[in-house]
């Protein structure tokens, strides 16, 4: 139906940003402390977690809402565009060294990246190219080759595990139990 041909907009921010504890009175403007520099150079993310990606994840998001926006004036090919550069930059954001994320973004990228892929699929619905639809649906279920050979990188293999710690499995290529259900169902869609 109509609703398998609309684009995915994942929720973010759902953690909602922490606030700082209140200084406490006995620490005032004088008193120096060699950390509070550096601590004071730490950027989190929502979720609390250290947090360090040089503005890639939002030129992701602004990709991915310029290719929102063509789509929505049914320019499928510009869409697909600005959803291959937003995929470009996540490519970035799970390569480079320098890039730090915690648990939660790095699951928030994993939806991210399946969204773009289901947002692609979506275009190649719309275009009639049938089975470029099916592959781009399957890449946001599964991943894709590129994805397990990112994987065998030893940075990325130490994220993989941190997180395999926490869910309890091994199917790194399989990012579809980390998926929201609507995501997921909409990509099943395209597979039947």
């Amino acid at each position: 139906g109509a609703s398998g041909n609309a684009l995915v907009d994942p929720p973010h921010g759902r953690g909602g940003v922490r606030s700082l504890p209140e200084m406490p009175s006995h620490f005032g403007p004088n008193v120096s402390d060699s950390d509070s520099e550096e601590e004071a150079k730490i950027k989190r993310d929502e979720y609390g977690d250290i947090f360090e990606d040089y503005g890639f994840l939002k030129r992701v998001q602004e990709h991915k809402e310029k290719g929102n926006a063509e789509f929505k004036r049914e320019r499928f090919e510009r869409a697909m565009k600005e959803y291959d550069m937003a995929l470009e930059d996540l490519l970035t954001v799970a390569y480079d060294k320098s890039i730090v994320l915690g648990k939660k973004k790095w699951n928030d990228v994993v939806i991210l990246r399946s969204t773009l892929h289901l947002n692609k699929s979506t275009c190649d619905y719309k275009l009639e190219r049938w089975q470029q639809a099916a592959d781009e649906a399957h890449e946001c279920l599964v991943g894709n080759i590129r994805d397990e050979q990112m994987f065998t990188d030893p940075h990325i293999r130490a994220k993989v595990k941190q997180a395999e710690k926490k869910h309890g499995r091994t199917d790194v290529t399989l990012v579809e139990q980390r998926l929201p259900r609507p995501l997921r169902a909409k990509a099943w869609l395209r597979l039947s």
